[in-house]
C-alpha cells in the first residue's frame, strides 16, 4: 500500500475523531462507496492537524480542536504522486481495523 507510512497516525487520528463524537463506526452511515464516515473523520481530523488556533473557524468555535496542531500539509497524503485511488485504500484498511 503505497500510504502505509499514514496507516497508524490516520487510523489514531480517525479513531480519536470518531470517538469525541460519539460515532459507532458499525452503525453509522457510509454511502454508497461505503467511506463516506471515513472521508469526514479524515478531514476533522486533517484540518486539526494542518490548522492552528488561530484559524478562523477555529477562533469562532465552528471547528472543535481535538487533536493537536502539527503544521502538516491538510492532503499531505496527495505527496508522492499519489491520488483518490490510494487514498482509498487507505480508508478501507482503516475502517476494517477499526471493525
Amino acid at each position: 500500500m503505497k500510504l502505509s507510512h499514514l496507516l497508524n497516525q490516520y487510523t489514531s487520528d480517525i479513531l480519536t475523531v470518531l470517538s469525541h463524537h460519539k460515532i459507532d463506526l458499525a452503525t453509522a452511515d457510509h454511502g454508497t462507496s461505503g467511506l463516506k464516515l471515513m472521508h469526514s473523520a479524515l478531514a476533522i481530523a486533517r484540518r486539526n492537524r494542518s490548522h492552528d488556533d488561530s484559524h478562523p473557524l477555529f477562533m469562532d468555535g465552528t471547528w472543535v480542536r481535538i487533536l493537536p496542531f502539527d503544521g502538516s500539509e491538510y492532503c499531505e497524503y496527495y505527496a508522492n504522486n499519489c491520488d483518490d485511488s490510494h487514498l482509498e485504500t487507505l480508508l478501507r484498511r482503516i475502517k476494517q481495523s477499526l471493525q
